[in-house]
């Protein structure tokens, strides 16, 4: 902990080296690293964020890239089970995902990725080679209970 007042002339220029209470400037150093780690981090994101679509961007939020496993399971009460799926994208409203089975636009999911469960609608579904990838706008994202699913099965165990 510093013990030390600040100086009236505030603002500090960063061209004046800046000291700690040990007398050094190993506090300037630190902060400049920490500068180039920021201006990385952000340069890398806007890579991530932006895409190669040169046309009108309709989407209101980015989209950041990824590859996780995760299951689907079809609101349906004929259809029952979960399938194996991959998550392509995320945003803050949607999920772009990769299946194997064509999706009807419309149709009700939720999808469980790590300790998520979102809850969303399909909105587009399209072919692409022997997958298909479904566009999903998110109405809900819930924490999962890591255990959660062992206490269901032993539910629907006592009822059959």
């Amino acid at each position: 902990m510093l013990n030390h007042k600040l100086k009236p002339e505030f603002p500090i220029s960063l061209d004046e080296p800046v000291v700690d209470a040990a007398g050094s400037a190993a506090a300037r150093h630190d902060c400049e690293i920490k500068a180039a780690e920021a201006l990385g981090f952000a340069r890398r994101v806007a890579v991530v964020t932006t895409s190669s679509y040169s046309g009108f961007e309709r989407r209101s939020e980015p989209r950041i890239s990824t590859d996780d496993p995760a299951s689907m399971q079809v609101l349906h009460p004929l259809l029952d089970g979960r399938s194996t799926i991959r998550v392509l994208d995320v945003s803050r409203k949607g999920l772009k995902l990769c299946c194997l089975t064509h999706m009807q636009r419309g149709t009700l999911v939720q999808v469980f990725m790590n300790n998520l469960v979102a809850m969303g609608e399909v909105r587009h579904c399209k072919q692409i080679g022997d997958e298909f990838h479904v566009g999903v706008q998110l109405d809900d994202v819930l924490p999962r209970h890591p255990d959660a699913e062992s206490r269901n099965q032993v539910l629907v165990n006592k009822h059959k």
